[in-house]
């Protein structure tokens, strides 16, 4: 039995921003990126990024172009000075992978892209920052079952912030903060240590 010894320090970010249009999730990413020394490229699928951040060229017209540029971009990725992968636009994302084919298939075809393409991600060994509109995180499910992509997303990332606008102001909310214990610091009184 060969036992996994994690170095906390050189574990990847893996981070969900969401929110409503125009709340600053892009802004929020770059800046989340300035914080943390992180170099991002980003592939921005709704071409809405203005944060001056390295854009990807991306040709998105057909879902098959999609499927492949995507896939291709992430391989590149690997082999250059960009550290960060940021994904603007999940959801538009997983729309754009839903293919011409008849009846169901056709979503089908994009949870089997949309797969492939996520462990190309997670294979990348980048840092990875998810953006996307408010049904992009499981919280915001209510009646209906979420969409099998989204819960992959979900279930990988460390941190989730919600983005909102208050007035002029631009606000983020800590969702999920996921930390591994310190040795030293241990569970006292029957609670973990509060991170920062």
């Amino acid at each position: 039995l060969k036992l996994k010894k994690r170095d906390n320090s050189k574990v990847l970010k893996k981070v969900l921003i969401y929110g409503l249009p125009g709340n600053g999730k892009s802004t929020f990413a770059s800046r989340y990126c300035k914080k943390n020394n992180l170099k991002p490229v980003v592939l921005d699928i709704d071409d809405t990024n203005f944060t001056g951040d390295a854009i990807v060229d991306l040709d998105l017209r057909t879902d098959l172009k999609t499927f492949n540029n995507v896939l291709n971009t992430i391989k590149s990725i690997k082999n250059s000075d960009f550290d960060t992968i940021i994904i603007d636009g999940l959801g538009s994302l997983l729309e754009d992978l839903v293919s011409s084919s008849k009846g169901q298939s056709k979503y089908s075809d994009r949870s089997e892209r949309f797969k492939k393409i996520f462990k190309e991600l997670k294979n990348s060994d980048c840092n990875l920052i998810f953006i996307g509109q408010e049904d992009c995180n499981m919280g915001s499910y209510t009646d209906s079952v979420p969409n099998k992509s989204i819960i992959l997303v979900n279930s990988i990332v460390n941190e989730i912030y919600y983005c909102v606008k208050e007035g002029e102001n631009f606000k983020q909310t800590k969702d999920k903060f996921r930390t591994e214990l310190d040795e030293n610091k241990g569970v006292k009184d029957g609670r973990f240590p509060k991170s920062e």
